[in-house]
């Protein structure tokens, strides 16, 4: 995968259009044949932009001194990718399982195990939105090739050309192929919720096993984001639906398309102006809401709500209405309720990560190294008797009687 630097061209200039150049590679996806195809020179705008907001980003220089380490990541056109159903969709992208890989490079991929993901249709109607989200998956493309880590979604390849293969008008110019996931955390949280209403009499020992599954979650998403903070790289937007499961069970933090590289640090509270309002606003730190200057830290925020929720199967401010959110969290300073049962070292570091003084939070290594000590805490507290064990049930359901 080589770095995007170059200038592209769409079929209304003078230079030859990026299709006559390069063949059949700008192509499309047969299920998108309908979409709308923009014209030559709106096209030519949204390349401009695109490239602009690529210019302006730090990924290209970041990208470029990783580039000998990176990982090779393979390129794969339209004509060789069988897509099968749409697995899900964001605001900007969509996800669809692969039917089949065919071609020379068919042996190199397993087909059932990877996904394609593509910009959605409706982009073309907002073509300056089109240019910001094509450069964005793009450069989600390139992050993701210079990382590697077991709770880190993997790229498997891209379609050639980069940016340029939107010269051809259509949204699905360029895709990603990468390892597809079975479940998200918010699955995952509903179904520990139904697992609790399942019995009237909770099981202790069943309590536990939960118990022991929630910490090992918590555990690998800490891990997962130490290591982007590592790589002076802010997530922004790490939330329940952003995170997965593969097939056995390892957890993947996905979807990096507001992820953001921070300049070269050695103070953990140097503040950085980026983006406002970026993420989501359940779980945005009030420094982003704000627009006031934020740093690796907002990832530490966020993650202190995912654990709250984890731990508790409540979602953080569900009982705050949307149209009143921001003032009670963000300016009010409204937070989630610790139980009573928590060890005291798991609740201070709930409302120091939680806090808005950014200073007093602690950075994601220190977290990691505090939730160690609690967590154990919290097995040895929860740990059943024997005699729960040997529990019996009765052969009949009690009836109640109202």
């Amino acid at each position: 995968m080589k770095s995007d630097d170059t200038t592209c061209s769409s079929s209304s200039s003078s230079s030859p259009s990026v299709n006559s150049l390069y063949g059949s590679y700008s192509d499309h996806f047969p299920i998108h044949f309908d979409s709308i195809v923009l014209n030559d020179e709106v096209t030519a705008k949204v390349l401009r932009n695109a490239q602009k907001r690529m210019n302006k980003s730090s990924i290209l220089p970041y990208y470029d001194s990783l580039l000998a380490t990176s990982e090779d990541i393979g390129e794969i056109a339209h004509h060789e990718v069988v897509l099968d159903r749409m697995l899900g969709h964001g605001s900007f992208s969509s996800v669809f399982a692969i039917k089949k890989i065919r071609g020379r490079k068919a042996h190199k991929y397993d087909a059932e195990s990877l996904v394609v993901k593509v910009l959605r249709p409706k982009l073309s109607l907002k073509p300056s939105l089109m240019a910001a989200c094509a450069a964005d998956i793009v450069m989600e493309g390139m992050l993701l090739s210079t990382l590697s880590h077991k709770n880190i979604i993997s790229i498997k390849a891209t379609s050639p050309m980069g940016i340029c293969s939107f010269a051809n008008g259509r949204h699905d110019a360029y895709f990603l192929v990468m390892e597809k996931l079975e479940e998200t955390l918010e699955d995952r949280i509903q179904r520990w919720q139904s697992q609790k209403h399942k019995t009237l009499f909770h099981h202790k020992l069943k309590d536990h096993l939960m118990l022991q599954e929630q910490i090992q979650v918590l555990t690998q998403l800490g891990d997962a984001i130490q290591h982007l903070h590592s790589q002076r790289i802010l997530y922004r937007d790490a939330k329940p639906a952003n995170i997965g499961f593969d097939k056995d069970g390892v957890l993947k933090i996905f979807d990096f398309d507001v992820a953001k590289i921070l300049p070269d640090s050695t103070d953990p509270n140097e503040m950085f102006q980026l983006t406002k309002r970026t993420g989501s606003p359940r779980y945005m730190a009030p420094e982003i809401a704000k627009g006031e200057p934020y740093n690796l830290k907002a990832d530490v925020y966020s993650y202190s709500l995912i654990c709250h929720e984890v731990m508790t199967l409540k979602k953080p401010f569900g009982t705050i209405a949307s149209a009143k959110h921001d003032q009670a969290v963000f300016y009010d300073g409204v937070r989630p309720e610790v139980l009573k049962s928590w060890p005291r070292g798991f609740v201070n570091l709930l409302k120091r990560s939680w806090s808005t003084d950014v200073v007093g939070r602690p950075t994601m290594e220190e977290a990691i190294k505090i939730l160690q000590t609690e967590f154990t805490i919290m097995l040895t507290i929860k740990t059943p008797s024997r005699k729960v064990f040997n529990i019996r049930r009765p052969k009949t359901a009690p009836i109640f009687v109202a």
